[in-house]
């Protein structure tokens, strides 16, 4: 039986016992379907674990969507942060 098979809910008990965001993402990678389904996951687990690095990286290398992602999935912005554009 193929991974793509099990019913949805299954997906994250699974993904709850594995032991590292490597393992979470390497299930991930097994399909397109699992990592649509993973993804959350593992995005939850890198806020809990490297929040505020995730989101320095991100600002700094541009990735608009991934630090919106962070955000979204709770990633806290420091309180001394400051936000500037590059808009005239």
């Amino acid at each position: 039986m193929s991974l793509v098979y099990l019913p949805p809910e299954l997906v994250p008990i699974i993904a709850g016992h594995l032991k590292s965001e490597t393992d979470l993402n390497c299930f991930a990678q097994t399909s397109q379907c699992l990592y649509r389904w993973v993804n959350p996951c593992l995005y939850r687990c890198a806020v809990q674990n490297m929040g505020e690095a995730l989101l320095h990286w991100a600002a700094s290398k541009g990735q608009l969507q991934t630090l919106l992602r962070l955000l979204a999935f709770g990633a806290k912005l420091p309180a001394n942060t400051r936000i500037t554009t590059t808009d005239s």
